[in-house]
């Protein structure tokens, strides 16, 4: 291809991307995003045909999955009876999906979308042949747009009002967080939402101008939605209703702090047994806090075990300051008062979550061989000599190398963080839930609560080479060989 010469037909028939950005730096042209480039113009393309082509050339169905590596699969029609033949699932890729002008390619479970049926004919071989769904637009034709509710199946979007709240929480890693409302919100089908519900928010449903900065304690706009049972938010921006920007960091000052002053704040999140964050009230700064300060939950004013605060929850607080930084403790109801919890609003016990059949009668002493602070589980090794009882064989094939796991709701506790230590003897007795068998009624050997468990000697989950870790979910099921892996721990 010679320089600044127009391409002839032959050459234009050989173009590909790669030489078409060669050509682009030959001629001094600004080649980054042409690929992006080219597929939105394709995308243009078969939008206009899609608003003028014959209806019945297409099918309708359900988006069915969608993978964040831009591909998922649509089920054409409806849902069948149970007996009946399953539907027809075809493949879709993001090159094949118009959507509304500045929006990036997404679908998500439950949209209603209108496509053609098509023989793939690129790629790898073993997919070749196979029908693939293009021209993928609304049931109507038009572009698809994120924000908007598409079919039954999908989310219904309430688009009329708008409300403010503040992100509590949003992981960049899993795209996904929540927002707490300012106020209780009465939804156009006469639902209350009030203060404590999280708003479950993906990082697609933000209107953002560049890097914009998502991070607890920013305030926000945003529309409501529902899915199934569930409400979320959408459609969200900053208070004003732009677009949200990058904040620039706070300059945070090094004021002397007065332990005794009270503040007032709203939780914005709690990790059971662990730790959260407040958003104070008022600007603190000076004492060099940066929009949230962090609390320990034995910092909690309550004589409930385990303590326990809410994410919107109003409280207040006194600060303190160590070699870690700014953080809250004495945590109290505004008012100053020990910590109450809403009524309705208790934390569910993990056996009310997960029912199960307990067997008091197969009692047995042990070792815990783990225990894992931040996720709320652990280890015990158990000492079948301790009980002259007969185990059932159904029992006993579902305990793998004489190791079952536990919850921390299941140990017996007075403390306000609620754990164990390695290599702790203690006393139990079995259960069986949909998960296998677990250890419940945990105490140490004369029969008494669990207390002074020290967590700076916490079980660490070990990383494997490639991101395995050597301890993963609790997978077993009845008269199949699995169960805890004898990993190598360490204090």
């Amino acid at each position: 291809m010679a320089k600044g010469k127009a391409l002839n037909k032959k050459e234009l028939e050989e173009l590909t991307v790669e030489k078409l950005r060669t050509r682009c730096k030959e001629n001094k042209l600004e080649a980054d995003g042409l690929k992006s480039q080219l597929v939105g113009r394709l995308a243009k393309f078969y939008k206009s045909k899609a608003g003028t082509g014959n209806a019945k050339d297409y099918v309708t169905g359900y988006v069915k999955n969608w993978k964040s590596e831009g591909f998922g699969f649509i089920q054409v029609g409806e849902d069948v009876e149970e007996g009946e033949e399953k539907p027809e699932q075809v493949f879709v890729h993001h090159h094949n999906v118009t959507m509304k002008e500045g929006e990036k390619v997404e679908l998500r479970y439950g949209m209603a979308v209108r496509f053609k049926m098509e023989e793939n004919s690129v790629g790898k071989k073993k997919n070749q042949g196979k029908m693939e769904a293009r021209e993928v637009t609304t049931l109507s034709g038009d572009p698809i747009s994120w924000f908007e509710g598409q079919g039954d199946k999908d989310r219904v979007v309430y688009e009329d009002e708008t409300y403010t709240g503040v992100i509590g929480a949003f992981n960049f890693k899993d795209q996904f967080g929540y927002i707490i409302p300012d106020e209780e919100i009465t939804t156009p089908e006469d639902d209350e939402i009030d203060t404590m519900t999280k708003l479950s928010v993906k990082f697609r449903d933000f209107l953002c101008d560049g890097r914009a900065t998502l991070v607890p304690g920013i305030k926000v706009m945003f529309k409501l939605y529902k899915f199934r049972e569930r409400w979320g938010a959408t459609w969200v921006t900053d208070p004003e209703g732009e677009p949200m920007k990058k904040v620039d960091p706070v300059k945070k000052g090094k004021e002397e702090i007065d332990e005794t002053t009270r503040y007032e704040g709203r939780v914005l999140q709690f990790s059971n047994n662990n730790f959260g964050f407040i958003l104070p009230n008022d600007d603190l700064a000076e004492f060099g806090v940066d929009r949230k300060v962090y609390f320990k939950a034995e910092d909690i004013k309550t004589d409930a075990a385990p303590a326990s605060v809410l994410s919107g929850m109003e409280v207040s607080f006194t600060l303190y300051k160590d070699k870690r930084g700014v953080g809250a403790r004495d945590i109290a109801m505004p008012d100053g008062s020990e910590i109450e919890l809403p009524e309705g609003k208790e934390r569910k016990m993990y056996q009310e979550v997960v029912p199960r059949e307990s067997f008091p009668d197969l009692e047995f002493e042990g070792e815990v061989t783990a225990y894992f602070w931040d996720k709320g589980f652990g280890i015990i090794k158990i000492d079948f000599k301790s009980n002259d009882q007969e185990v059932p064989e159904e029992v006993k094939k579902a305990i793998k190398d004489e190791k079952v796991y536990f919850h921390w709701d299941d140990i017996t506790s007075e403390d306000k963080i609620v754990g164990i230590n390695r290599s702790t003897k203690v006393k139990f007795n079995l259960y069986k839930d949909k998960r296998g068998i677990g250890a419940e009624c945990i105490t140490n050997p004369e029969g008494e609560a669990i207390t002074g468990a020290d967590r700076t000697k916490a079980t660490f989950r070990r990383k494997k080479w490639g991101g395995g870790k050597s301890w993963g979910k609790r997978k077993r099921s009845w008269g199949k060989k699995k169960g805890w892996k004898n990993k190598k721990t360490r204090n």
